[in-house]
């Protein structure tokens, strides 16, 4: 009884060393890499874990601790990935080591783009780095974009060269981020410090390069922002359209504009236009198709002093079509007001002033307004050194105006020497006086037209 206990308890220990054999990983420590892929394995080695105490002798420092996974058929990577010469399927994979406050090496044999891969099981998609005689390369494969994360959240991409350069498409940033690309294809964004460059580019065709570039800082109105065409030379395209200097000054067609705004263009007789134009499909009278304004709007005083002092305007005199497009041109001007018309000049050419007493040539006397009016009148027959009065309707005229009298035909006048005057407000009294030794009887049908002069 006592032989047969004994017997069960040694197969109850077998039992469970069989059984943790089978559950736990093989562990090897071996002194070099050959001796590594020398290690008989087996499909249920998988997990095994190997210390490496060298390359190819023993503390050279190329050895390290491997894992293997007993269903790999990764390609052979020196002191990185390792086929075993017992098995097909299967490899050791070296793994990372962490020590703390001490610097720890990866040596390769081999100079290569991609000595150290990360994979996800699949060999087309992959993470190395890798390094030349020339360059440090960080890839990723199987076209996977590269994403580089800080802990704090978002997709922070963060890439430091030396000098703070970082080139897409250009091994030599002239910025410090410069994106380049092949002449005829959509680049270019450069930041650049020292002589203060800022550059935008979108495509380079020869000279068809469109961009906006920076020019140099010179602290004063020479530091010019430039969208053009062309090369971009000390930071201003070849051909600038559009400049905006340090001072404030937009230059259009130049980049240095002397005021506020200046256009340069044209030729000969074309010179510079600037044009404003309506965006209202269906133009009616006193629709204004553009206007410029004059004002002083940060003046202290306030009030009128900040309103629209000044316009030049565009005004439709009709409903626009096919065949017509009159236009009137108003001046306006203001003194406690906002500017309004004050002279206007129509699509025929008249010139118009309505406020009466602005009329003044030379400095002279202002002309309040001109009016005039023309009738028929029926003077009886003048007597030899004699005078007649009648009277004609002059809608405005006012006392103290200057009058004018004339015939819109002469028959039956010959002799009569004619005169006027306002009599009464609206109303011009036409004197026709007869110096000769004879009778004269002006007729019946002639046209008499008096002209009026307020003041």
């Amino acid at each position: 009884m006592k032989k047969l206990t004994l017997f069960l308890s040694l197969a109850v220990v077998l039992s469970f060393a069989v059984v943790a054999k089978a559950q736990a990983p093989m562990s090897y420590r071996v002194d070099t890499i050959n001796d590594l892929i020398g290690i008989t394995l087996y499909g249920s080695d998988a997990k095994a874990i190997a210390y490496v105490g060298g390359g190819t002798t023993r503390n050279d420092g190329l050895g390290g601790l491997f894992f293997y996974d007993g269903t790999s058929s990764q390609t052979t990577n020196t002191y990185a990935v390792y086929k075993p010469t017992s098995v097909t399927t299967g490899r050791w994979f070296k793994l990372p080591t962490s020590v703390v406050n001490q610097q720890t090496d990866v040596t390769v044999a081999t100079e290569s783009t991609y000595a150290w891969k990360l994979l996800d099981g699949n060999a087309a998609n992959a993470f190395s780095i890798g390094l030349t005689s020339a360059n440090v390369y960080l890839q990723t494969w199987g076209s996977r974009p590269l994403y580089i994360n800080s802990s704090l959240g978002g997709n922070n991409t963060i890439i430091n060269l030396t000098g703070g350069s970082v080139g897409i498409g250009t091994a030599s940033p002239e910025y410090q981020l410069n994106l380049a690309k092949a002449t005829g294809v959509q680049s270019d964004l450069g930041i650049k410090s020292g002589a203060s460059s800022f550059v935008f580019g979108s495509q380079d065709v020869g000279s068809g390069r469109s961009a906006i570039a920076h020019g140099n800082d010179d602290g004063g109105a020479g530091n010019i922002i430039s969208i053009g065409f062309g090369t971009i030379t000390a930071g201003v395209p070849a051909n600038p359209v559009l400049s905006l200097n340090q001072i404030g000054n937009v230059g259009i067609g130049t980049t240095a504009p002397v005021s506020s705004t200046e256009i340069q263009g044209g030729l000969t007789t074309a010179g510079s236009i600037l044009t404003l134009g309506t965006k209202e499909p269906s133009v009616v009278v006193s629709d204004v198709l553009g206007r410029v304004n004059f004002y002083a709007p940060l003046d202290a005083a306030g009030t009128d002093a900040n309103l629209v002092a000044g316009s030049i305007v565009a005004q439709a005199e009709g409903t626009f079509s096919a065949t017509s497009n009159a236009t009137s041109l108003l001046f306006q001007t203001g003194s406690s007001e906002v500017a309004t018309t004050k002279l206007s000049i129509s699509s025929a050419g008249a010139v118009a002033i309505p406020a009466p007493g602005t009329f003044a040539l030379g400095g002279g006397t202002a002309i309040a307004k001109i009016l005039t009016a023309n009738a028929q009148i029926d003077f009886p027959q003048l007597s030899a050194n004699g005078t007649t009065n009648m009277t004609l309707a002059v809608t405005g005229a006012t006392t103290n105006s200057v009058v004018t009298v004339s015939v819109t035909d002469g028959v039956g006048t010959d002799g009569i020497i004619l005169s006027g005057f306002v009599s009464a407000a609206d109303t011009v009294t036409i004197r026709a006086a007869n110096p000769t030794l004879n009778a004269i009887d002006p007729g019946a049908a002639v046209s008499y037209r008096a002209v009026v002069i307020n003041y």
